[in-house]
């Protein structure tokens, strides 16, 4: 965990060594000055802010992924795309496959393969 970035994640307009200050006395990270009226944050609350905002980051790319991968099959559904209804059947549970991977419990999801 970066504690300077989390927390000017948490204290947008806070200023890193006016407002608070960090250093790593070779035991890691660690609040070394709050100067902030807020109450400093304990090591649990950095952490808890420090993993939502990666799984924030991580399900972003997965999004773009996905996005990328339907925008690239698009062309399977038109209809007049010369295919079997089987084969359309396929890329028609790809697609939803695709569509379905937010609903997975953590970022590092199980990606559908594509029809061939």
């Amino acid at each position: 965990m970066n504690i300077a970035i989390t927390l000017q994640h948490l204290f947008p307009n806070s200023i890193d060594r006016v407002d608070w200050s960090v250093v790593d006395d070779g035991d890691g990270q660690r609040i070394s000055e709050w100067n902030l009226a807020d109450p400093q944050p304990t090591p649990e609350q950095l952490n808890a802010v420090w993993e939502a905002a990666n799984s924030a980051n991580e399900w972003s790319l997965v999004r773009g992924k996905r996005s990328i991968l339907l925008n690239s099959s698009d062309w399977t559904q038109l209809p007049d795309v010369p295919m079997s209804d089987e084969k359309r059947a396929e890329w028609v549970t790809y697609r939803q496959a695709l569509r379905d991977i937010t609903t997975q419990p953590d970022w590092s999801v199980s990606w559908p393969y594509e029809p061939v």
